[in-house]
């Protein structure tokens, strides 16, 4: 096993809490939330076997603002309920197919560990609905539209919840990407002259954060490296915690290799050890089941744009209960206005500002769409995965770095930089992703950090047929 790389600090800087105080959200007063809605209809995706054009007879009940009521302290308000909207399937594709239509080619996508695509349907109308009928400032007034929008908000935040197991919904906070929730995270635990560990599997997301803190001499780091097959062990996490080791953060699955770590293990460890630990599930949820309190997690990034089908911008954190973060921003919440410090109890305290109206209403469409096919498109990727990854392995010229089992593929064409195979693809209306994908330990671990990998992470829309064709492109590209 590998040493451990500790990185220590330059210099100390001193950082200030803030106590304020606190109050009951506007909205929570104002609104019985109550989850509601359904699955979407097999129709109302894109599926495979579909052609442009082609008319579904399906019936999606659709999440609609206008489909739940509002209720205030003088009872329920009038006018926001309205019947569920019928959707039938309009071709996702069409945008993306304009650019290859002249050659006569259908675009295949496979690079949905970046970002999930086509979404469905449901994500699409959900966002124009709340744009078009609840388009005002969630939980900033006590008026009707004002109260739809907040409604919007807090019934995919129950959602999220319940998809984690967390019976209190107030323990998830929005944000922006994943990205944005590990920051949250990360910068809100922390204090000057914590030691904190990590892996050197982590994206950037997680790497630059923490790196940053200890450059700037407020942490001290520790980075783990794997063992040959790139797992992380619990007992290296353990080796590496000092007495002043306040956080451990890792990845649940690397987005170069496909390999889910077991952070279970870690999470006993850090629970043992009174130890905060976060975990970066962007490349699984809306994959595999996702369990923080029985892990033993303190805190779980996700991302709303991958495997939740929902839309570019959306992102989620949950905080264990008893955990306070100090907030990454401050500003208007709806909530304690009358102080000028940031209110403390949660979400409120990480959700500064008005939120993504639009892309919560789409990322709650496509999380219950998601959810509701989730065995199918776990199914689906793994044996693409696995058609793939053994015609690949058996090219002259290919050298394939995912073992068996992984939820991706990521390989190189010997000779050539990943990025110009990669864009050899693309010339071939094939849309994968070339380079270090954001995550330089992956790539020291596997040797090819001048020359990155190609990563192809297929979907449920995808096809054998299309996989086939992958094959083809990659076999004529290493024949030369």
């Amino acid at each position: 096993m590998a040493r451990a790389i500790a990185l220590h600090p330059v210099k100390a800087d001193e950082r200030a809490g803030i106590q304020t105080a606190i109050d009951l959200h506007h909205l929570r007063r104002l609104c019985q939330i109550k989850p509601n809605g359904q699955a979407a209809a097999d129709g109302d995706f894109a599926r495979r076997g579909d052609h442009p054009g082609r008319q579904t007879g399906a019936v999606q009940r659709v999440f609609h603002p206008q489909n739940l009521r509002a209720r205030t302290k003088g009872g329920e308000t009038k006018g926001i309920i309205h019947a569920k909207l019928p959707l039938s399937y309009t071709p996702l594709y069409e945008h993306a197919q304009a650019a290859v239509r002249e050659r006569g080619m259908r675009l295949i996508y496979l690079d949905n560990a970046a970002t999930s695509f086509p979404k469905p349907r449901c994500t699409v109308q959900a966002m124009a609905d709340a744009l078009e009928t609840s388009g005002a400032n969630p939980g900033r007034a006590g008026h009707r539209l004002s109260l739809a929008a907040g409604r919007i908000i807090e019934i995919c935040r129950q959602h999220i919840a319940e998809m984690l197991g967390e019976a209190d919904a107030s323990r998830v906070a929005f944000a922006q990407n994943t990205t944005d929730a590990l920051n949250m995270a990360i910068h809100g635990a922390v204090h000057t002259g914590d030691h904190v560990v990590s892996t050197l599997m982590e994206h950037n997301s997680v790497l630059r954060p923490l790196s940053e803190l200890a450059r700037s001499g407020i942490i001290t780091l520790t980075l783990v490296p794997p063992d040959a097959d790139g797992r992380i062990h619990a007992q290296e996490i353990e080796r590496a915690l000092t007495a002043r080791t306040r956080l451990v953060a890792m990845t649940h699955m690397s987005n170069v290799l496909g390999l889910e770590q077991d952070v279970a293990s870690v999470g006993a460890v850090c629970r043992r050890r009174g130890v905060l630990f976060l975990v970066d599930a962007a490349q699984t949820a809306g994959h595999v089941p996702l369990k923080p309190g029985k892990w033993g997690c303190t805190m779980l990034a996700m991302p709303g744009h991958k495997g939740l089908l929902g839309p570019h911008g959306t992102g989620a954190l949950w905080v264990r209960n008893g955990v306070t973060l100090a907030p990454l921003r401050q500003g208007g919440t709806g909530s304690a206005s009358e102080s000028m410090f940031q209110p403390r109890m949660m979400p409120d305290s990480l959700e500064s500002g008005t939120l993504n109206l639009p892309g919560i209403a789409g990322l709650d469409a496509g999380m219950r769409f998601a959810l509701a096919h989730a065995r199918e498109a776990h199914e689906t990727t793994a044996a693409l995965c696995g058609m793939m990854r053994e015609a690949l392995q058996n090219m002259t010229n290919v050298r394939v770095y995912t073992k068996e089992g992984a939820s991706l593929l990521s390989f190189n064409v010997e000779g050539m930089a990943s990025q110009v195979v990669a864009a050899a693809l693309d010339e071939q209306n094939i849309a994968v992703r070339g380079g270090l994908h954001c995550a330089p330990g992956v790539h020291r671990f596997l040797g090819t950090l001048n020359i990155g990998a190609v990563r192809v992470s297929p979907g449920l829309m995808n096809t054998a047929a299309e996989a086939k064709k992958l094959i083809d492109a990659v076999w004529r590209i290493a024949k030369g």
